[in-house]
């Protein structure tokens, strides 16, 4: 399988997008997207690469993934939470949905409790 970029992805579909709308048109669809992406990487995506860049750096948890319980915390948050992103904001209407506001709800939620149980982890020194 091709490994295609995101950005690739986005110009293709722009480009088919632009055959029917106009250029405003689309660029205001995507505006969304990119707001509930931006915010997902800002409140919990980056905090979390880093989190565990320090661990790592540290010493606190091995090379081998998955070996310490601290990574299948943020595979919770990085992979489970942040992929039902995109569909709750996939309705017609502009600005924020009541699924959207659950959705953001719901994933700030699990990840202050996977938060916790990380701080919870590192405190004890039990990784796992």
């Amino acid at each position: 399988m091709a490994q295609v970029g995101w950005e690739e992805r986005r110009a293709n579909m722009v480009e088919v997008c632009t055959v029917c709308h106009t250029g405003p048109y689309v660029a205001n669809s995507y505006e969304p997207y990119d707001g509930v992406i931006e915010l997902y990487n800002s409140k919990f995506a980056n905090p979390g690469l880093a989190f565990m860049k320090l661990l790592k750096e540290n010493g606190l948890i091995t090379e081998v993934q998955f070996d310490e319980d601290v990574e299948w915390t943020w595979w919770e948050i990085w992979h489970d939470q942040s992929t039902p992103g995109t569909p709750a904001i996939s309705v017609p209407k502009r600005g924020p949905s009541a699924r959207q506001l659950r959705r953001n709800s719901r994933i700030a939620t699990a990840t202050t409790d996977r938060i916790l149980e990380i701080r919870c982890i590192t405190a004890t020194g039990d990784l796992g």
